[in-house]
């Protein structure tokens, strides 16, 4: 519990105040959208208001679980046929903008993706100078727990909700349970590996048993900013 502590104090720190932004396209029809009202949203919720203003005109979705969420609108009609539907000049323009900013996201979650895979390449084949200078990254001690991390971790299968990515593998192997994971949060890049208990499958009753056991985590930070991840800090606990 220590460890999850830290972690999220943490990403209270780094947090930022956000301006108000569009939460649906009840006004999509007969307002443009502006910049400033779609600047902190993430790639899903800008999903969700282009399927909102599709929504809102009355728009048959073949995802069940989607439409199955606009039935239960009061304001929701639909369409005899999605070919039927016409949309006015504003709605053109507010779905163009969504669009172009869903794109935008992308390509720079892409540019983050690329570059954890290349903090792993270069600490897979020991390249410590590429490592200083590309990521700020210099291999101290407690710093190969890193190495370890990445190794367990599979970038592309990363689970995405918003702004927050999550890849978490937990192994027993037979003396310890451990945790290996890859949190994105905004900006925020963390390798985690920790040590969560004693294995299932002795109970703790090894041969030669552990002594002193406690748990224990190390976080290795990085920030990704302007299409470059930069190693932050690490945090030690347990």
């Amino acid at each position: 519990m220590k460890i999850k502590v830290i972690l999220v104090m943490f990403f209270f720190t780094v947090g930022f105040s956000k301006s108000q932004s569009l939460q649906n396209c009840s006004t999509c029809s007969r307002e443009i959208i502006k910049d400033s009202q779609i600047e902190n949203l993430s790639i899903d919720d800008l999903r969700f208001l282009t399927n909102d203003l599709f929504a809102r005109k009355g728009y048959v979705f073949q995802n069940s679980n989607i439409d199955s969420f606009y039935l239960e609108k009061n304001w929701y009609k639909p369409a005899k046929s999605n070919a039927e539907i016409n949309y006015n000049s504003t709605e053109k323009e507010n779905l163009k903008l969504f669009q172009n900013a869903t794109l935008s996201l992308k390509a720079d979650r892409d540019k983050m993706i690329s570059e954890i895979k290349l903090l792993k390449q270069l600490l897979n084949s020991f390249q410590v100078a590429e490592l200083k200078s590309h990521f700020n990254f210099v291999d101290e001690s407690d710093h190969h727990y890193l190495s370890k991390i990445v190794v367990k971790i599979d970038i592309d299968d990363l689970h995405w909700f918003k702004n927050k990515a999550l890849f978490n593998v937990k192994q027993d192997n037979g003396e310890l349970y451990e945790e290996y994971s890859l949190v994105v949060i905004d900006h925020n890049v963390v390798f985690e590996y920790a040590v969560r208990g004693r294995s299932s499958l002795s109970d703790g009753n090894t041969l030669y048993p552990i002594l002193n056991f406690s748990e224990y985590s190390f976080a290795y930070i990085f920030i990704y900013r302007n299409g470059k991840l930069k190693f932050e800090k690490m945090i030690a606990a347990g």
